[in-house]
């Protein structure tokens, strides 16, 4: 085997991992942080690993008359994803600050316009040659519009990302701290880009066919990505573990509530009680509660709040002290449960709720009043 051909191997082999990786970065966006193929973050991925694939396409075929047309698709999708690929960079790093432009009209001038002429001047490129041409003998040779507009496109989009960056860095640095290491992870990026490609330079030659700008933005691509979800990661388990924190203390608390000393009522050997709750959840609407009324009347309550979680778990609370403060102001099961039931209408939004029924030894239940019509019913039981 050649030096030639070994340089070609270890070249395509480079632009092959540099893509793997990207690859895998993206699937790890779709799968593991659940994000949306549609999202900016995932279109960049999936731009990145395209233009990998392009320039691969474009290296196999170069210097292969035969496929000639092969070399140029390879190198006008490079161009044409390039350019999609740093114009989505601008618009996420923009966006995570708060500095996307404002209006279609100005979008359009700032993105769709630019992108839109750009990719239909490389389609056309086989043809007026304004970017590259294949010569006959399948070698690819750069044209004058590939340094004068390609590149300061490219230029731009990044340089403008950069520049809000610094700026939000330096002055916004203490306002959002997610999105300050994004800008810092913005400035590595725009740091290790040409760092990378000046070591190509340095290793290759600035004449060598091997320089792969792709090569660099893939590696900086790697860094930028994997911070960004590191933080993000990071920053969830951090807030699931709050929430689970919080959730604990909440159940303890629901927990209190309910009558938990047993014997109930030492002094009454006539009866005894026991009572327990498990939620399907950390908390939930279900609740029991039974107190003394007077000397001769005992007040059982067994209830369940329409929904699950922490907002029916609040509703419960409400509700236990409020059943529990009208039937000690006196009344039958029906009269108390339908002041409850009025008042908790009266400011019930969320349409949480219960309906009720009395339990035995009241002969007949009673119909639901029409101030319930508000709420989400399930079943309230009381007797005494």
């Amino acid at each position: 085997m050649t030096d030639q051909a070994i340089i070609d191997g270890l070249y395509r082999e480079m632009l092959f991992v540099a893509m793997i990786l990207l690859g895998i970065l993206l699937i790890n966006n779709l799968v593991l942080y659940k994000q949306k193929l549609k999202e900016r973050h995932s279109l960049m991925l999936l731009m990145a690993v395209i233009m990998c694939c392009f320039e691969i396409l474009w290296s196999f075929c170069d210097d292969h008359p035969r496929v000639r047309a092969l070399t140029y698709i390879g190198a006008c999708g490079y161009m044409i994803t390039f350019v999609i690929f740093v114009a989505m960079l601008n618009r996420y790093i923009l966006n995570r600050f708060d500095r996307l432009p404002k209006g279609k009209l100005l979008n359009m001038l700032l993105y769709i316009i630019p992108v839109g002429i750009f990719s239909l001047m490389c389609v056309t490129t086989p043809w007026t040659h304004w970017f590259v041409e294949v010569d006959e003998a399948g070698t690819l040779h750069e044209e004058f519009l590939f340094d004068t507009l390609f590149t300061p496109l490219m230029v731009l989009y990044i340089l403008a990302a950069l520049i809000n960056a610094v700026d939000y860095a330096i002055r916004f640095r203490r306002k959002n701290p997610t999105a300050t290491r994004i800008a810092y992870n913005m400035i590595v990026f725009c740091v290790l880009t040409p760092v990378v490609y000046v070591m190509e330079i340095f290793l290759l030659g600035d004449d060598s066919p091997y320089l792969a700008l792709s090569l660099a933005v893939s590696i900086a691509m790697v860094y930028l990505t994997t911070n960004v979800s590191t933080h993000t990661l990071l920053e969830t388990r951090a807030k699931v573990e709050a929430t689970e924190s919080e959730l604990r203390v909440a159940t303890d608390i629901q927990a209190s509530m309910l009558p938990s000393i047993f014997p109930a009522f030492p002094d009454r050997p006539e009866f005894d009680i026991y009572a327990s709750m498990d939620p399907a959840k950390e908390v939930g609407g279900d609740f029991y509660d039974f107190f003394m009324i007077d000397e001769d009347h005992l007040a059982l309550v067994i209830a369940d709040v329409s929904g699950k979680g922490i907002p029916a778990s609040l509703f419960m609370m409400s509700s236990k002290i409020l059943i529990n403060d009208h039937a000690l102001m006196g009344g039958t099961p029906a009269e108390i449960l339908e002041r409850v039931n009025k008042q908790v209408c009266a400011s019930n939004d969320a349409r949480y709720g219960w309906a009720y029924s009395r339990s035995a030894p009241v002969s007949s239940p009673p119909q639901a009043p029409a101030t319930n019509t508000r709420s989400s019913t399930r079943a309230a039981n009381m007797s005494y």
